[in-house]
């Protein structure tokens, strides 16, 4: 009985990494190419996609995001462990590979308070809206009102980008001390809107 050829790990990894670099790899063609065995090849690329896939949502899971550059060197350390002389995939090979796979996509990620985040509790946020659907279900939307307020002060600017003729470093004055102006808006859930209410400083001090 004729012994099986010896896979050549260094040419699967290769062709790995070329069917990897591609939006709609051609498996067949690839391995052709490599002169390496289609069904090694084609299971082989499967299985380390599906193998980052899961590690990339296993990690959001546990509050680990994982940026495009950590899985973009996760994905150069799989192809390094067959090839040690493997070129690195480039930048692009991560939007390729989330095209592929259409449960992951990019998002943004904005910095929060952790207390923000501890208080946000899904189940009781969902218990308090239906609540709140049971007690407005046969309220008309022209009497569903909501409102908002914000606070700002006029005197106090904030860093920005601009148009200059040199590469000094610019600064702008900002007041020393500046009153805040609170600004109230209200809603009503058929699409009316109040104009917004602006509440300044006042002039003479209240008694209780």
């Amino acid at each position: 009985m004729p012994k099986s050829s010896k896979i050549d790990e260094s040419r699967v990894a290769e062709a790995c990494k070329a069917a990897n670099s591609l939006k709609k790899p051609n498996i067949s063609r690839i391995a052709r190419d490599f002169g390496v065995p289609y069904q090694t090849l084609y299971r082989r690329v499967h299985e380390q996609e599906l193998a980052l896939v899961g590690w990339v949502l296993f990690m959001e899971s546990v509050n680990i995001p994982i940026t495009p550059a950590i899985l973009q060197d996760a994905a150069n350390a799989i192809f390094l462990r067959t090839k040690k002389d493997a070129q690195p995939l480039s930048k692009m090979w991560v939007y390729r590979f989330m095209k592929r796979h259409k449960n992951l996509k990019p998002t943004s990620q904005k910095p929060k308070d952790d207390k923000r985040i501890s208080a946000e509790d899904a189940g009781a946020l969902e218990q308090w809206y239906n609540s709140l659907a049971r007690v407005t279900r046969n309220v008309p939307l022209r009497l569903v009102y909501n409102f908002d307020k914000i606070s700002f002060q006029p005197g106090r600017g904030k860093a920005q980008t601009i148009i200059s003729g040199t590469e000094r470093r610019s600064n702008i004055a900002e007041a020393e001390y500046s009153e805040t102006i609170t600004v109230l808006k209200c809603i009503a859930a058929d699409g009316w809107s109040m104009a917004p209410f602006y509440i300044f400083k006042g002039q003479v001090p209240q008694e209780d």
